[in-house]
């Protein structure tokens, strides 16, 4: 994987050098594109801490219009307990608990974004959202992160 990123940083300095001065204001004509300045913030900021983007479709499946808030989290579902364990009613509500919302928060220093923040959806409709995780500085290792999408009637 190593080899894999420095190949990618090596291809990322190739293309910035072919840009001719001055263009970082330039966006190509996409819908949605970002200018060259943003885009070239962004690989920095992902170099600096290598973040991870997600990119999603966000789609509206019922029959009214919907606003959606997102909430993220660290949650995992961890180690089963052993088929033999206790099965009283303490036992299966600390079993529970440590699934509920909430209880695996995303650690501390972790940068997440999500873009649109609150849509809101007519029935039917999609929309792309992306996601941004960008770990603290100094972060080496893995971070399972979870993203939840919750609708209300709008």
């Amino acid at each position: 994987m190593q080899a894999k990123i420095h190949e990618q940083i090596e291809r990322t300095e190739h293309l910035i050098r072919r840009l001719p001065e001055n263009c970082t204001d330039w966006v190509p004509a996409i819908s949605g594109a970002w200018s060259v300045g943003f885009l070239l913030g962004h690989l920095l900021d992902c170099l600096a801490g290598f973040c991870a983007v997600l990119y999603a479709a966000l789609r509206n499946s019922t029959r009214r219009t919907q606003t959606y808030k997102f909430e993220v989290d660290a949650y995992t579902l961890g180690t089963p307990d052993p088929c033999a364990g206790s099965n009283d009613a303490n036992a299966r509500s600390a079993r529970v608990a440590r699934h509920r919302r909430g209880i695996q928060p995303v650690p501390a220093g972790w940068d997440v974004k999500i873009d649109p923040e609150a849509p809101s959806l007519a029935a039917g409709q999609s929309i792309p959202v992306t996601v941004t995780a960008t770990p603290p500085g100094g972060f080496s290792g893995n971070q399972t992160l979870n993203v939840n999408a919750f609708a209300a009637p709008a």
